[in-house]
């Protein structure tokens, strides 16, 4: 018999820390081109 509640927990703290990681990488990508844009008007 599987554990379904167990099962479920993980999955969402699985998904849980791959959007976390994911929106750090959007949020570092987005201060990478307001930084470039930012140098080009200089």
């Amino acid at each position: 018999m599987i554990d379904y509640q167990r099962l479920s927990s993980l999955i969402i703290y699985i998904a849980i820390e791959n959007i976390f990681e994911y929106s750090m990488q959007l949020f570092h990508s987005l201060q990478l081109v307001v930084y470039c844009n930012l140098y080009d008007v200089k």
